[in-house]
C-alpha cells in the first residue's frame, strides 16, 4: 500500500504468542486470474487461443510493481484477484526488492503459467525487455513446474492421493478420489465390460463407461519370466506412463489425461500394472492427413515438435497410430517410451529416431 500498488486493505493485523492475524478488505465477486482465464495447473487446452486483451492489465499491474523496484518471489496465478472491474495482488509476505535480472525471471515465472501461445503478446504489453532471455526463462520454469508436478504424482499430498502395500501401489488425482476407487479396487471385472481397443502380448487396452465418463484402462502384461526379471526392480510402464502424462500435459504437449496408476508388486518387485486416462477420439494422422484441409493440422504437428525440441523430449514411438486427429487438433497417446532428456547428444539422437518413425509411417504404405 505505501507503494500505492492495487492490493485489499489492511483493516487490522496483530499476534499473540505463536498465533498472528491479518484482516483484510473483503473483495466482492473477486475470482483469481486462473479462474477467470480458465488456466489449470495441468492443462492450458480451455485458455483462449491468443492472448484476452483484458489480461494485458495484469501484465501492466505487473511491471508497474517492478518499477517500483518490488517483485513477488512467489509469484503465481492467484496471486492476481480480479474483483468489480479491477486487477488486485495479494500475498505481500513474499514482496522482496528488485534485482539485476529480477525483472526478466519474475515476468518468466508468470509467463511459465500461461499458454505458449500468450507469451509474445505478454510481453510486448510488459514493454522493454530482452525477449528472446525471458522466453529461456520461461522455458525453464515451465519445466520445473512440470517437473514438481511429476514429483507430487508420486506422493500424498493436496492434488494426489497415494496408497501402498506390499502387493500394489495406486496414486490418482484426490479429486477423482470418491468416483474412481471403486474402479481401482475391481478393475479386471471393470475392463471385462469395456471394448477391446488393443489385445497384445506386452499391454491390453479398453474403453469403458464409468459413471458417464469415457475412459481408457491399459493393462501392462508381464509376457514371462525373462521379461518379469528385467522389468521387475525398474519403475514399472504404467508409473513412467503415469509420469509423462503429466510432463508432457503441462509442457503443452497435449496427451489424454492421466487420471489413476496401479502397480502390482510382491514387496519391492513390479509385476505389472495400469494405467487410466481419459479417453482421447480421433483418428490417426496417417490417415487424417491424406484429407482435404489438413494443412492445419500439419502446422499445428510442426509446432507440437518444435516444442518438443525446445524441452528435450522424445517419444520413442511414433507410429501414426499414437498421434490422433480430432476437432480438438493432435494429441499423443502411448508415452511408455517418452523421454525428458538431460544431455544434449542424447536427446538428438532420440528425436531423430522419432523424426524417421514419423516420416516412415508415410513411405510404408
Amino acid at each position: 500500500q505505501q507503494a500505492e500498488l492495487p492490493t485489499p486493505e489492511v483493516i487490522d493485523s496483530g499476534e499473540q504468542g505463536a498465533i498472528a492475524w491479518l484482516l483484510l478488505q473483503w473483495l466482492p465477486g473477486a475470482v483469481t486470474l486462473s479462474k477467470k482465464f480458465d488456466l489449470s495447473v495441468d492443462d492450458c487446452s480451455r485458455a483462449s487461443v491468443t492472448m484476452p486483451p483484458a489480461f494485458a492489465a495484469v501484465i501492466q499491474l505487473l511491471a508497474v510493481m517492478h518499477k517500483k523496484q518490488l517483485l513477488q518471489a512467489d509469484l503465481h496465478s492467484d496471486n492476481f484477484i480480479y474483483s468489480k472491474g479491477d486487477w488486485y495482488l495479494i500475498d505481500a509476505a513474499e514482496i522482496q526488492p528488485v534485482t539485476n535480472t529480477g525483472c526478466e525471471k519474475n515476468l518468466a515465472m508468470l509467463l511459465a503459467q500461461l499458454p505458449h501461445a500468450w507469451w509474445p503478446a505478454a510481453i510486448e504489453s510488459y514493454g522493454e525487455l530482452n525477449q528472446t532471455q525471458v522466453i529461456v526463462e520461461a522455458r525453464k520454469h515451465r519445466l520445473w513446474r512440470a517437473c514438481d508436478l511429476v514429483a507430487k504424482s508420486q506422493r500424498d499430498c493436496s492434488l494426489f492421493q497415494l496408497q501402498h502395500n506390499f502387493r500394489q501401489q495406486w496414486a490418482l488425482w484426490r479429486s477423482d478420489a470418491d468416483t474412481l476407487t471403486p474402479l481401482l479396487d475391481n478393475i479386471e471385472a471393470v475392463m471385462a465390460t469395456g471394448k477391446m481397443l488393443k489385445d497384445g502380448g506386452s499391454s491390453t487396452v479398453v474403453l469403458v463407461d464409468w459413471q458417464g465418463h469415457r475412459l481408457v484402462i491399459k493393462r501392462y502384461n508381464i509376457k514371462g519370466v525373462g521379461h518379469f526379471l528385467r522389468r521387475c526392480l525398474r519403475t514399472s510402464r504404467a508409473i513412467h506412463s503415469w509420469q509423462q502424462g503429466h510432463l508432457w500435459r503441462v509442457l503443452e504437449l497435449p496427451t489424454a489425461k492421466p487420471l489413476a496408476v496401479i502397480e502390482k508388486r510382491w514387496g519391492p518387485l513390479r509385476l505389472g500394472g495400469y494405467l487410466i486416462t481419459e479417453y482421447t477420439p480421433g483418428k490417426d494422422i496417417i490417415g487424417a492427413f491424406s484429407e482435404a484441409g489438413s494443412d492445419e493440422l500439419i502446422t499445428q504437428l510442426g509446432v507440437l515438435l518444435k516444442r518438443m525440441a525446445d524441452y528435450g523430449l522424445s517419444h520413442g514411438d511414433f507410429k501414426g497410430t499414437n498421434l490422433l486427429a480430432s476437432e480438438q487438433g493432435l494429441s499423443f497417446i502411448d508415452l511408455d517410451a517418452a523421454c525428458l532428456h538431460s544431455k544434449l547428444n542424447a536427446w538428438r539422437k532420440s528425436f531423430l529416431n522419432d523424426l524417421n518413425r514419423l516420416q516412415r509411417n508415410w513411405s510404408e504404405q
